[in-house]
């Protein structure tokens, strides 16, 4: 639990200089406040430099986006995974669906074919800083991961519950995919 919070704070430091400016200028810093900054972390992304602040950012509704920045060959890549461990209910995801999952495309959705793998590809270009702290949350809002069973978009709790299980058994499939996506996060764009 220790490992855990550290990593949160280290976050926040890091990814959330809004949140991590407002902990700074404050007199007190209290339990309440400390849950409070934790559920704005969770659940928006950080604003434009100087436009917001930590209460307005705390009081809007967080937008639909990851605002992860891909190269070609990392989409490129992502999509031969996800067809390689069959991801989708789709005989081949392209390029252009995976920039459209990514970037939150309104009305563009995907069916599942499996929660847990799904969860574990999506958990590991979050660890990997790929897509943003908040992926589960934002697929749930715009409804772009739906049930191959239901056809209805999967919660945010759904997938929390499918990485959860899969992280306690790992399978072939699981430890392939995060292979993956550990070399894909080795490609960065040259600068």
């Amino acid at each position: 639990m220790h490992r855990r919070n550290h990593n949160i704070a280290k976050r926040i430091l890091m990814e959330r200089h809004d949140l991590a400016q407002h902990l700074f200028n404050s007199d007190a810093f209290t339990l309440e406040d400390c849950i409070k900054m934790k559920n704005v972390f969770d659940t928006t992304d950080a604003p434009p430099p100087n436009i917001m602040s930590y209460e307005d950012v705390s009081e809007t509704k967080r937008p639909l986006s990851f605002y992860c920045h891909l190269t070609k060959e990392q989409m490129v890549r992502i999509a031969h995974c996800a067809n390689t461990n069959h991801l989708f209910c789709v005989s081949e995801i392209s390029i252009d669906d995976i920039q459209s999952l990514l970037e939150c495309k309104s009305n563009f959705s995907l069916k599942v074919e499996n929660h847990r793998n799904v969860a574990v590809l999506f958990n590991a270009l979050q660890e990997g800083n790929l897509i943003g702290w908040n992926w589960k949350k934002a697929m749930e809002n715009g409804g772009h991961l739906l049930s191959r069973k239901t056809g209805k978009p999967i919660s945010a709790t759904t997938l929390s519950s499918a990485l959860s299980d899969i992280k306690r058994k790992p399978t072939p499939t699981s430890k392939r995919i995060e292979d993956e996506i550990r070399v894909i996060t080795t490609l960065r764009p040259s600068i």
